[in-house]
């Protein structure tokens, strides 16, 4: 790569033509720093074009909604993409290991108390993909506690703003890959992480809502006892902060799924299925009390007097 007075050439090389992922990072970010110490000099329209390509690459292989591509391609300016791309490698070549950029991952989210959603979504497909010794590397180096700090942070703001529901949602997919790819130990030994789960509950983000009433019937299903009390406990810290009765929260989304123009039916179900599993699974007594109180029994009453009748109606 050479220099002249108005642009960084990245085509005097036979290195410049090699056109593996790793190759063409290397090449852009070792222009940058060029660029970056020399204000006269700009990036060659050739490098800007394998930059803008390979970043969409990138975001292909995250996932990233077809509809936002246009979006992120022209508000990322160029010197961010290279950046982005230096610490994607592993996902672009696809590599099994937990390498330095994984480590660096690590570090940025533990001092960002608002991680970008490009590296969210890079580590979600890191830990999809984990292999068993990248996920004992990413435990051991304290990821899930990391992952759990960062939850907090989009809590801090109450009512929960959407780009925090978000976040929260990709967050909550990573715990989701641990726990299917190492049991549910790393989340009963990390302290409060279950409480925290519960506190994400907002169902006006159903998304964010229906992973979290699924990874509370695993933890219920497979952690029994010890689960139960950590997940009331959770909903305790909820009521406190709603300023309603413990529970309410899943007797008012079960309510609303009940009416047109409610919640999704899915979240419905869900709720129903979370609190069956509460029922076999925890303090029956103390379940049904809650409930009660959150006037749970009032809307089965009100649902099935609306089936008596529809088919009351219906045979007339």
């Amino acid at each position: 790569l050479t220099v002249n007075n108005l642009q960084v050439s990245s085509t005097l090389s036979l290195q410049s033509r090699i056109c593996t992922p790793v190759a063409i990072c290397q090449r852009c970010a070792y222009a940058l720093e060029i660029c970056l110490a020399s204000p006269t000099s700009k990036l060659s329209r050739e490098l800007e074009i394998e930059a803008s390509d390979l970043f969409e690459q990138l975001l292909h292989k995250l996932e990233v909604d077809e509809n936002l591509l246009p979006g992120l391609q022209s508000t990322i300016t160029l010197p961010q993409k290279i950046q982005y791309l230096r610490g994607s490698v592993s996902v672009l070549e696809d590599c099994p290991y937990f390498t330095s950029e994984d480590e660096t991952m690590l570090k940025i989210m533990d001092t960002d108390r608002a991680i970008d959603s490009i590296r969210l979504l890079t580590l979600k497909h890191r830990l999809l993909h984990a292999s068993e010794s990248w996920m004992h590397s990413f435990t051991f180096g304290g990821g899930v506690s990391i992952v759990m700090e960062n939850i907090e942070n989009r809590l801090e703001r109450f009512p929960v703003q959407e780009l925090d529901a978000a976040g929260m949602y990709h967050l909550l997919l990573c715990i989701k890959h641990v726990i299917k790819k190492t049991g549910l130990d790393v989340v009963f030994g990390t302290k409060g992480l279950i409480e925290l789960i519960v506190n994400c509950l907002h169902f006006e983000y159903e998304a964010l809502a229906l992973e979290i009433l699924e990874i509370l019937c695993v933890c219920l299903h497979y952690g029994h006892r010890q689960a139960s009390f950590y997940i009331m406990q959770g909903f305790g810290y909820l009521a406190e902060k709603r300023q309603e009765a413990p529970l309410e929260v899943l007797v008012e989304a079960y309510e609303k799924s009940q009416s047109s123009g409610g919640v999704d039916v899915r979240i419905g179900r869900a709720v129903l299925k979370l609190i069956n599993a509460m029922l076999i699974n925890t303090d029956e007594m103390v379940i049904r009390s809650h409930l009660d109180t959150a006037g749970f029994r009032s809307v089965l009453r009100a649902k099935t007097s609306t089936h008596a009748s529809r088919r009351t109606g219906h045979s007339g």
